[in-house]
C-alpha cells in the first residue's frame, strides 16, 4: 500500500506543472477507453454471519487474544473502462484476500484467511464535471460474478510451523461454489496530465441472496476418517459445533464495503 501511495504523489508532483498549462484547453473527448488499478485501502467485507461465529468462537475458547473481523491482507481491483460522454461501462477483476486471528497464551495462534477472486460488470454516469472537465463524478451499479470463494482455517504452533492438518478441528481449506452479486459504487476521478487519472472508488457490496452456499472442506480426509474431530462444513454458530454441523454452517453471502484509490489512463 505504502508503494501505492508513494507512486501516486510522484506522478502528481511531476506532472502538477505541465498540468497547469492545460488548463485552459477542454481534454474532454466524446469516447475515451482506460486501464485502471486501484488498491483497497479500507473494507469490512465478510460473509454474513462472520461476526456471530467471531462472538461464540471466543465465547467457548477465551482466546488471550480475541478473535476479531477480518481485516485487509491484499485487496485489489484492475481492468478497463468504456466511457461515452458521461456514460461508462467498466469490467473489473477484483482480488480479496482478507485475514483475522485468534491467539492464545502458549504463543499459538489460530488464523482464518479469506479469498475471493470475481469480475465486476458495471453501468455508470458521471453527473458532476468541473475544473475544466478534469473532475469527475459519478456512480454505478454492478453485477458481481465470482470465483470460488475460499476460507482457510490453521493452527500456528510455537516453532512457527502452520498446519492445516487433521489434528485441530476447525483445520481445514474450505471452498464454497461460485458468488453472485450486486454493487453500488461512487466514483471520482482528477485528470492529472493528459489521459493519466487519479481515482477514488467506495462501493458497497450486497449479500449474495440469489445462491448462498456452504463452505465445505476441500479435502476427503473428514469425510473418510469420521473419528477425525471437525465437521466437513464451516460452522455459523462455535457453541453448536459437531462432526455433522445440520443446520449450523456459515453461508458465503457476502456484504460490506470497500475504499480503493489507484490510477487510471484514458486513451
Amino acid at each position: 500500500m505504502r508503494h501505492l501511495y508513494i507512486l501516486i504523489g510522484c506522478v502528481f508532483a511531476v506532472f502538477n506543472n505541465a498540468n497547469a498549462q492545460d488548463n485552459n484547453q477542454s481534454s474532454d473527448k466524446d469516447f475515451g477507453f482506460s486501464i485502471l488499478y486501484e488498491q483497497c485501502v479500507s473494507s469490512n467485507i465478510q460473509p454474513k454471519g462472520w461476526e456471530t461465529f467471531v462472538s461464540t468462537y471466543n465465547q467457548v475458547n477465551s482466546p488471550t487474544q480475541a478473535l476479531t473481523s477480518f481485516h485487509n491482507k491484499f485487496m485489489m481491483d484492475i481492468g478497463v473502462r468504456l466511457r461515452y460522454k458521461k456514460y461508462f461501462a467498466s469490467f473489473i477483476f477484483e482480488r480479496l484476500n482478507r485475514e483475522c486471528s485468534a491467539g492464545f497464551s502458549n504463543n499459538e495462534s489460530r488464523i482464518f484467511t479469506l479469498q475471493n477472486n470475481a469480475v465486476l460488470s458495471e453501468i455508470g454516469k458521471y453527473f458532476v464535471r468541473v475544473l475544466n472537465q478534469k473532475l469527475n463524478i459519478g456512480a454505478s451499479v454492478g453485477m458481481r460474478v465470482g470465483a470460488s470463494s475460499y476460507l482457510f482455517s490453521s493452527y500456528k504452533y510455537q516453532d512457527g510451523f502452520e498446519s492445516y492438518g487433521g489434528e485441530k478441528s476447525l483445520n481445514g481449506s474450505y471452498i464454497a461454489p461460485p458468488v453472485l452479486g450486486v454493487e453500488l459504487s461512487a466514483i471520482a476521478n482528477y485528470k492529472l496530465y493528459k489521459g493519466l487519472m487519479i481515482s477514488l472508488k467506495l462501493g458497497y457490496q450486497f449479500n449474495n441472496n440469489v445462491a448462498p452456499s456452504s463452505y465445505t472442506d476441500l479435502s476427503d480426509y473428514k469425510a473418510l476418517n469420521p473419528g477425525t474431530p471437525g465437521a466437513i462444513v464451516f460452522p455459523l454458530d462455535y457453541t453448536k459445533y459437531t462432526f455433522t454441523n445440520i443446520d449450523n454452517d456459515l453461508k458465503s453471502s457476502m456484504k460490506g464495503y470497500k475504499l480503493n484509490i489507484g490510477i487510471a489512463y484514458e486513451f
